[in-house]
């Protein structure tokens, strides 16, 4: 299983990534405090699904899983006032993790 601060450090690899092939303008820093879906986001719909996607993908060939992300699923996620730090994200892809 992975830590919280773990998946935190995946998210950060997925954002260089993201940025060293000009899918992010600007480079991301992720930490749990990170906004990644809200007012104050550095990124854009598109970047978002992007981010999200590559996680994903990083998530499951780490740990052989097959999670699926499923962003309605994340505690405290209020779809009317949308806002996710990666922290939140975090703690549902840990909480994921260990019911798989």
């Amino acid at each position: 299983m992975l830590s919280e601060e773990r998946i935190v450090a995946l998210m950060q690899d997925c954002a260089t990534e993201l940025h060293r092939g000009k899918i992010f303008e600007t480079a991301l820093d992720v930490r749990p405090e990170t906004i990644l879906l809200g007012a104050d986001s550095p990124l854009d719909s598109i970047g978002f699904v992007t981010f999200v996607a590559e996680v994903e993908n990083r998530i499951n060939d780490e740990t052989g899983k097959d999670l699926s992300i499923s962003l309605m699923e994340v505690e405290g996620l209020d779809e009317n006032n949308p806002h996710m730090t990666a922290g939140k994200l975090a703690a549902y892809i840990a909480r994921e993790l260990a019911a798989a």
